[in-house]
């Protein structure tokens, strides 16, 4: 939807990687018992406003909402407290 061809292709590429990696997630979070998680509402409201504005966006509009919410979100991500792994 947006008119630059490099953001799109971000965008895509970062779709397809996340599709492929859910179904290896939702495995590892049955076989270690916590298949029940449930997504932090603060999150998915954020995440829900994120996706209202990029609908609304147009043009150019498109890539820089998209970029914006990409780089909170990562920034978001690295923030997380990480426990060791096993």
């Amino acid at each position: 939807k947006g008119s630059r061809s490099e953001v799109r292709e971000m965008a895509r590429k970062i779709a397809d990687a996340q599709a492929a990696e859910k179904p290896k997630l939702e495995a590892i979070a049955r076989e270690s018992g916590h298949a029940a998680m449930q997504p932090d509402p603060k999150m998915l409201e954020h995440s829900m406003k994120d996706m209202q504005a990029l609908r609304a966006a147009r043009g150019a509009e498109v890539a820089r909402v998209f970029l914006i919410h990409m780089i909170d979100h990562h920034q978001q991500a690295s923030a997380w407290p990480r426990p060791p792994c096993p």
